[in-house]
C-alpha cells in the first residue's frame, strides 16, 4: 500500500514538528497536578512524543499508527505529494533526516512536562539525527530522506493524519508500487 510508505515520508519522519517553533498546549497554573491515583491503581502515564501541527487534514480523517524498521544503510525517500501530518517516535536506534520544512525535534523528558531547553529546531534542509526517545511532527507535502547510518537497526513509531479517503490506494491503481526502505550498496 502507497500510504504506509507515504506514512514513512510524512516521517521525516522521521512526534511534532513545531514549525516555527510554536509550545505545547498545557492546562492553567491552578489546575491541579495528576495524582497517580487519579489513573487508578496499577495504571501508569509516561509522555511518549509530542508536538505543534500548523495545519491539519479536512475532516473526516483517518489516523493510522505504524511501526518502520531501518537495518543499518536502509534510507527512505520522502514523498512531497504525502497529504499526511506524521508524529513520529524514535523507539531505538538513531536516523538522520533531511527534510525542506523548519523542524522541531522534542528530546526526552523525565516523565514531566516540556520546557523550552527540551525542544531543538532546524531549519528546512538542514541534515539532522533524531535518536532513541526523540519525536518530531512533520508537516504535509514535505520532501527529503531518511537513513540509518548507524551499525544498529533503528526502530520507529509513526502516526499519520491524513483526509480519509487521501490513502485509498488509488495512486496504486495508476501503476505506482510500495516502496520499501532499501540497504544502501
Amino acid at each position: 500500500m502507497r500510504r504506509m510508505t507515504m506514512l514513512l515520508s510524512a516521517v521525516v519522519m522521521l512526534g511534532i514538528v513545531l514549525v516555527g517553533g510554536g509550545a505545547l498546549v498545557t492546562a492553567q497554573d491552578s489546575t491541579p497536578a495528576v495524582e497517580e491515583e487519579e489513573f487508578g491503581e496499577g495504571l501508569s502515564f509516561e509522555l511518549v512524543g509530542a508536538g505543534e501541527a500548523e495545519e491539519l487534514p479536512e475532516t473526516p480523517a483517518d489516523i493510522v499508527l505504524v511501526r518502520f524498521g531501518f537495518e543499518p544503510g536502509a534510507f527512505f525517500e520522502i514523498d512531497p505529494e504525502d497529504p499526511s501530518v506524521t508524529l513520529v517516535v524514535i523507539e531505538s536506534g538513531a536516523l538522520t533526516i533531511s527534510v525542506d520544512a523548519p523542524t522541531t525535534v522534542l528530546h526526552p523528558v523525565d516523565n514531566g512536562e516540556p520546557g523550552p531547553e527540551d525542544f531543538e529546531q532546524y531549519p528546512a534542509g538542514e541534515e539532522f539525527t533524531m535518536e532513541e526517545g526523540d519525536s518530531a511532527v512533520f508537516p504535509a507535502n514535505i520532501a527529503g530522506e531518511v537513513r540509518n547510518d548507524g551499525e544498529e537497526d533503528a526502530s520507529v513509531l509513526a502516526a499519520e493524519i491524513l483526509s480519509a479517503g487521501a490513502g485509498d490506494g488509488a495512486e496504486e491503481a495508476e501503476g505506482e508500487e510500495d516502496v520499501a526502505a532499501t540497504p544502501v550498496t
